[in-house]
């Protein structure tokens, strides 16, 4: 999610530096109208990289978990649906004084669990059509590409910033850790509105602005 070019005036040296090569993989999730968005799912390779040394894991704006490739596997779909999904979805539903019924809508990743797997009482997950679900995917229709933009906003915000503190533009622009992407690219999560997530959801729900309060809450995740 890093931008790929660097602008200079005429008159200035760049000095070429190296892209950070860490992986992480990003996982999105949010109820149909928006109202209700799940930390960001992280995955990195390192159980505790050395960027959060002195930082409780568990106090982090994300939910993390790490494999060795940095991917989304079966074993952590898991432990994020029934760890952190189903307990905080029943939540929001007791809140708001609604039936303890839910949908998970899915692509058919290999990295997700069966249907069969994914279910506790009436909270549960259901697959797209393969040969759909780019079309109507909620988190395809412009909310990844959303984050995106404004994560890179914000990264290159911050270099603009160091670079007033009399920092060269060459120092401001050295490789970013795995802490400084958490930090960033929650706050750009955190500032979704929930317009956007609900106008993600109009291709696969046509009358989503039709609905009930007392309709039970569809739930989206994807991979990015």
């Amino acid at each position: 999610m890093l931008p790929k070019r660097t602008l200079a005036a005429q008159n200035e040296c760049i000095t070429g530096t190296k892209l950070a090569k860490d992986r992480i993989t990003i996982a999105l999730c949010s109820n149909a109208n928006g109202s209700h968005k799940m930390p960001l799912f992280v995955i990195g390779k390192s159980k505790k990289p050395r960027a959060f040394k002195n930082i409780n894991m568990a106090s982090l704006p994300v939910y993390y978990r790490n494999q060795k490739s940095a991917w989304m596997d079966s074993a952590l779909f898991k432990e994020w649906f029934f760890d952190q999904f189903v307990p905080a979805v029943t939540k929001h539903l007791e809140d708001k004084n609604l039936p303890k019924r839910a949908i998970l809508v899915l692509d058919n990743a290999t990295s997700h669990p069966s249907e069969e797997e994914l279910k506790k009482g009436e909270i549960k997950a259901i697959f797209l059509l393969a040969n759909v679900t780019s079309l109507i995917q909620p988190m395809d229709q412009g909310v990844i590409e959303w984050l995106k933009r404004r994560y890179r906003r914000k990264y290159i915000g911050s270099i603009l910033e160091r670079t007033e503190e009399d920092m060269s533009l060459f120092e401001a622009m050295k490789p970013i850790n795995i802490k400084d992407v958490v930090y960033t690219v929650a706050e750009a999560w955190e500032e979704m509105r929930a317009s956007t997530l609900e106008k993600s959801w109009r291709k696969l729900w046509p009358n989503i602005n039709d609905r009930n309060d007392n309709e039970p809450a569809i739930i989206q995740e994807t991979i990015e």
